[in-house]
Protein backbone atom coordinates (compact mmCIF):
# COMPACT_ATOMS: atom_id res chain seq x y z
CA UNK A 1 0.00 0.00 0.00
CA UNK A 2 1.08 3.59 -0.44
CA UNK A 3 1.83 5.33 2.85
CA UNK A 4 -0.86 6.78 5.05
CA UNK A 5 0.23 10.40 5.03
CA UNK A 6 -1.11 12.98 7.45
CA UNK A 7 -2.34 15.49 4.90
CA UNK A 8 -2.12 18.37 7.40
CA UNK A 9 -5.44 19.98 6.54
CA UNK A 10 -5.74 23.69 7.22
CA UNK A 11 -2.03 24.47 7.45
CA UNK A 12 -0.44 26.74 4.86
CA UNK A 13 3.07 28.04 4.49
CA UNK A 14 3.75 31.23 6.44
CA UNK A 15 5.90 32.83 3.76
CA UNK A 16 9.28 32.56 2.10
CA UNK A 17 10.58 29.00 2.47
CA UNK A 18 13.54 29.06 0.07
CA UNK A 19 16.18 29.15 2.83
CA UNK A 20 14.34 27.25 5.58
CA UNK A 21 15.66 23.80 6.55
CA UNK A 22 13.82 21.34 8.81
CA UNK A 23 16.21 19.02 10.66
CA UNK A 24 15.05 15.88 12.42
CA UNK A 25 18.01 13.71 13.37
CA UNK A 26 17.03 12.55 16.87
CA UNK A 27 19.76 9.90 17.13
CA UNK A 28 22.63 12.28 16.29
CA UNK A 29 24.72 14.24 18.77
CA UNK A 30 22.82 17.54 18.75
CA UNK A 31 25.81 19.43 20.15
CA UNK A 32 27.85 18.33 17.12
CA UNK A 33 25.16 19.37 14.63
CA UNK A 34 24.87 22.98 15.77
CA UNK A 35 28.46 24.01 14.89
CA UNK A 36 28.02 22.32 11.51
CA UNK A 37 24.82 24.21 10.72
CA UNK A 38 26.35 27.44 12.02
CA UNK A 39 28.68 27.31 8.99
CA UNK A 40 25.69 27.97 6.68
CA UNK A 41 24.39 31.38 7.81
CA UNK A 42 22.29 31.89 4.67
CA UNK A 43 19.91 29.13 5.76
CA UNK A 44 17.46 29.04 8.67
CA UNK A 45 17.70 25.67 10.46
CA UNK A 46 14.74 24.43 12.53
CA UNK A 47 16.15 21.56 14.55
CA UNK A 48 13.83 19.14 16.37
CA UNK A 49 15.01 16.43 18.75
CA UNK A 50 14.01 14.89 22.06
CA UNK A 51 15.27 17.04 24.92
CA UNK A 52 15.76 20.17 22.81
CA UNK A 53 14.72 23.50 24.26
CA UNK A 54 12.91 26.24 22.39
CA UNK A 55 15.76 28.57 21.43
CA UNK A 56 16.48 31.00 18.62
CA UNK A 57 20.18 31.71 18.14
CA UNK A 58 20.65 33.67 14.92
CA UNK A 59 19.79 31.30 12.07
CA UNK A 60 19.64 28.23 14.35
CA UNK A 61 16.27 27.44 15.90
CA UNK A 62 16.12 24.46 18.25
CA UNK A 63 12.72 23.08 19.12
CA UNK A 64 11.35 20.47 21.52
CA UNK A 65 9.19 17.76 20.03
CA UNK A 66 5.82 19.20 19.06
CA UNK A 67 3.39 17.68 16.57
CA UNK A 68 1.80 20.97 15.54
CA UNK A 69 5.03 22.98 15.53
CA UNK A 70 6.85 20.26 13.60
CA UNK A 71 4.12 20.00 10.96
CA UNK A 72 4.05 23.77 10.49
CA UNK A 73 7.85 23.95 10.16
CA UNK A 74 7.74 21.03 7.70
CA UNK A 75 5.27 22.94 5.56
CA UNK A 76 7.30 26.15 5.87
CA UNK A 77 10.60 24.48 4.92
CA UNK A 78 12.07 24.01 1.47
CA UNK A 79 14.65 21.47 2.66
CA UNK A 80 14.46 18.46 5.01
CA UNK A 81 17.40 16.70 6.66
CA UNK A 82 16.36 13.50 8.42
CA UNK A 83 16.96 9.81 8.85
CA UNK A 84 15.45 7.43 6.29
CA UNK A 85 12.30 6.54 8.21
CA UNK A 86 9.14 5.96 6.19
CA UNK A 87 6.71 8.48 7.68
CA UNK A 88 8.65 11.77 7.51
CA UNK A 89 10.11 10.88 4.10
CA UNK A 90 6.59 10.19 2.78
CA UNK A 91 5.27 13.48 4.15
CA UNK A 92 8.24 15.40 2.69
CA UNK A 93 7.68 13.78 -0.72
CA UNK A 94 3.97 14.60 -0.54
CA UNK A 95 4.90 18.25 0.06
CA UNK A 96 7.65 18.37 -2.59
CA UNK A 97 10.55 19.04 -0.21
CA UNK A 98 14.22 18.56 -1.08
CA UNK A 99 15.46 15.73 1.13
CA UNK A 100 18.82 14.69 2.52
CA UNK A 101 18.51 11.38 4.35
CA UNK A 102 21.01 9.66 6.60
CA UNK A 103 19.91 6.07 7.20
CA UNK A 104 20.47 4.72 10.69
CA UNK A 105 23.18 2.08 10.70
CA UNK A 106 21.97 -1.42 11.43
CA UNK A 107 18.33 -0.57 10.68
CA UNK A 108 17.37 -2.67 7.65
CA UNK A 109 14.18 -0.65 7.02
CA UNK A 110 16.19 2.58 6.91
CA UNK A 111 18.79 1.07 4.59
CA UNK A 112 16.05 -0.27 2.28
CA UNK A 113 14.25 3.09 2.26
CA UNK A 114 17.51 4.88 1.47
CA UNK A 115 18.29 2.47 -1.38
CA UNK A 116 14.81 3.00 -2.86
CA UNK A 117 15.04 6.79 -2.51
CA UNK A 118 18.44 6.79 -4.18
CA UNK A 119 17.34 4.46 -6.99
CA UNK A 120 14.25 6.57 -7.67
CA UNK A 121 16.24 9.79 -7.49
CA UNK A 122 13.99 11.22 -4.76
CA UNK A 123 16.61 12.21 -2.16
CA UNK A 124 20.29 12.76 -1.50
CA UNK A 125 21.52 9.90 0.68
CA UNK A 126 24.49 10.42 2.99
CA UNK A 127 26.23 8.07 5.42
CA UNK A 128 27.57 11.12 7.23
CA UNK A 129 26.22 14.66 7.40
CA UNK A 130 29.23 16.96 7.13
CA UNK A 131 30.15 20.34 5.66
CA UNK A 132 30.99 18.95 2.21
CA UNK A 133 27.73 17.00 1.95
CA UNK A 134 25.66 20.02 3.00
CA UNK A 135 27.50 22.46 0.74
CA UNK A 136 27.06 20.15 -2.26
CA UNK A 137 23.39 19.56 -1.47
CA UNK A 138 22.60 23.25 -1.07
CA UNK A 139 24.47 24.15 -4.28
CA UNK A 140 22.96 21.55 -6.61
CA UNK A 141 19.69 22.45 -8.29
CA UNK A 142 17.63 19.29 -8.80
CA UNK A 143 13.88 19.63 -8.74
CA UNK A 144 12.32 18.01 -5.70
CA UNK A 145 9.70 15.45 -6.66
CA UNK A 146 6.17 15.89 -5.37
CA UNK A 147 4.33 12.64 -4.81
CA UNK A 148 0.54 12.83 -4.62
CA UNK A 149 -0.44 9.90 -2.44
CA UNK A 150 -4.12 8.95 -2.36
CA UNK A 151 -6.12 9.01 0.87
CA UNK A 152 -5.17 5.49 1.95
CA UNK A 153 -6.81 5.72 5.40
CA UNK A 154 -10.22 6.52 3.90
CA UNK A 155 -9.81 3.82 1.24
CA UNK A 156 -8.98 1.23 3.92
CA UNK A 157 -11.93 2.30 6.08
CA UNK A 158 -14.25 2.08 3.07
CA UNK A 159 -12.80 -1.34 2.15
CA UNK A 160 -13.47 -2.65 5.68
CA UNK A 161 -16.94 -1.06 5.80
CA UNK A 162 -17.82 -2.71 2.47
CA UNK A 163 -16.87 -6.13 3.86
CA UNK A 164 -13.36 -6.53 2.43
CA UNK A 165 -14.82 -7.93 -0.79
CA UNK A 166 -11.84 -7.15 -3.01
CA UNK A 167 -8.41 -8.59 -2.35
CA UNK A 168 -5.74 -6.63 -0.55
CA UNK A 169 -3.58 -6.93 -3.68
CA UNK A 170 -6.36 -5.42 -5.81
CA UNK A 171 -6.88 -2.55 -3.36
CA UNK A 172 -3.12 -1.96 -3.22
CA UNK A 173 -2.83 -1.93 -7.02
CA UNK A 174 -5.72 0.53 -7.28
CA UNK A 175 -4.18 2.89 -4.70
CA UNK A 176 -0.72 2.75 -6.26
CA UNK A 177 -2.32 3.51 -9.62
CA UNK A 178 -3.88 6.64 -8.05
CA UNK A 179 -0.48 7.81 -6.78
CA UNK A 180 0.74 10.78 -8.80
CA UNK A 181 4.50 10.67 -9.14
CA UNK A 182 5.84 14.18 -9.73
CA UNK A 183 8.97 14.89 -11.67
CA UNK A 184 12.31 15.31 -10.00
CA UNK A 185 15.74 13.83 -9.98
CA UNK A 186 18.45 13.53 -7.39
CA UNK A 187 20.66 11.34 -9.57
CA UNK A 188 23.70 13.38 -8.76
CA UNK A 189 27.08 12.42 -7.44
CA UNK A 190 29.49 14.06 -5.07
CA UNK A 191 33.20 13.82 -5.53
CA UNK A 192 34.80 12.63 -2.30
Amino acid sequence: MPPIVDLVHGLASRGDTERRVLVYLPFEDQDALLPLFRQFPHYEFYIYAPGQRWRDDGHLHTRPLSRDGFQQDLIDSHWVICNAGFELISEALQLGKRIMAKPLRGQIEQLANAAALEQLGYAAIEDRIDRAALAFWFDCEPVAPRIGYPDVATALARWIYDGCTETVASLSDQLWHETDRGRGSWKIGRVA
